[in-house]
C-alpha cells in the first residue's frame, strides 16, 4: 500500500506524519541509489554469462523478466515503463508489409480499373 494511503488511515500529528514522510524518502533515496549500483553488476553478470554461453535472449523476454521482479511501489514509474514496453511490438516490420502489400494490391487494382475504361 502507498505512504501516502497508510498516512490517510492514521490519526497523528501533522509535524510526526513530515517527520516520517523525511525519513521514508531519505530510505527510499538510499534504497534506489544502492538498486541502481546493484541492477548494473548484476545486468554485467547476466550479459558475460549469456556471452560466454552464447544464448541471446529476446528483448520481450527481458522485459518481461523485468517487470516480474520490479516492485510497482518502490518503483512505480519503472513498472509503468516496463508495462508499456511489453505490450509494444518489438518490429515494425510485419505491419510495414502490410502496409507495403495493401499498396500493391491498390495500385493494382487501380490499373485494372484504369484498362477497362
Amino acid at each position: 500500500m502507498p505512504v501516502c494511503r497508510q498516512f490517510q488511515k492514521e490519526s497523528m500529528k501533522l509535524k510526526a506524519a513530515v517527520a516520517i514522510a523525511k525519513d521514508a524518502d531519505i530510505e527510499l533515496k538510499r534504497i534506489r541509489g544502492q538498486s541502481e549500483q546493484e541492477f548494473e553488476v548484476v545486468y554485467k553478470q547476466a550479459e558475460s554469462m549469456a556471452n560466454s554461453l552464447g544464448v541471446e535472449e529476446s528483448v520481450l523476454a527481458i522485459f518481461i523478466e523485468a517487470l516480474k521482479n520490479c516492485d510497482y511501489e518502490i518503483f512505480p514509474n519503472i513498472f509503468k515503463l516496463l508495462q508499456i514496453l511489453c505490450t509494444v511490438p518489438v518490429s515494425t516490420s510485419t505491419a510495414e508489409r502490410r502496409f507495403s502489400t495493401l499498396k500493391r494490391i491498390k495500385s493494382y487494382l487501380e490499373i485494372l480499373h484504369l484498362n477497362q475504361y
